[in-house]
This record gives C-alpha cells, structure tokens and sequence, in this order.
C-alpha cells in the first residue's frame, strides 16, 4: 500500500477529556472507559462535535481521552476542556 505523508501546520483544537492513566495492556479499554464519560455530556448538552482524540503526555501515565468540541460546553463532573498542541505535524491515513 502506498501512503501519501504530509507535514502540516496543525491548529490547536478544543476538545472535552477525560483524563486517566493505563498499562500498555489495558490502554485500548482504557480509552473507551474515557471516551464512555465524555461523549454522555456532550450528548446531554448537544454540543457539536468532531473526532475522538488521544493525547498522550510523555506516556501512560498520563492521558486525555475526548472528543473536539465546536463551540461551547460546560465542564462536568469529570469531564474537562483541553486542547491539542498546535505546530507541525506529519500526518497520513491508512484504509483498512
């Protein structure tokens, strides 16, 4: 398979988290687990939303599972505004 590879200017992007930690053997539940407190809130709130993201900080330890979020929402519970880091990144797609 051929990949087409671009390095972009990337924007930050507002995003609703959740935030937690997980094992290399358990990231893959983890993630869901973070996801499964996010997308209720914004469903209840009728936000309008775009793709799921992960940012890792420097490794499991510490992570943010969400959503990017266009446009306003509240904080609740454990559910936080964050955002990605804005700069060059080198971006790709795989099908299948």
């Amino acid at each position: 398979m051929e990949y087409e590879i671009r390095i972009e200017d990337a924007p930050s992007r507002q995003l609703a988290v959740a935030r937690g930690a997980a094992s290399r053997a358990d990231l893959g539940r983890t993630i869901l687990k973070l996801l499964d407190t996010v997308w209720p809130v914004l469903r209840s709130q009728h936000a309008k939303t775009g793709h799921n993201v992960v940012v890792y900080f420097g490794g499991l330890e510490h992570i943010e599972a969400g959503v990017e979020v266009f446009g306003d929402f509240v904080d609740t519970g454990n559910v936080r505004h964050s955002q990605t880091p804005a700069g060059s990144a080198v971006t790709t797609a795989h099908w299948g």
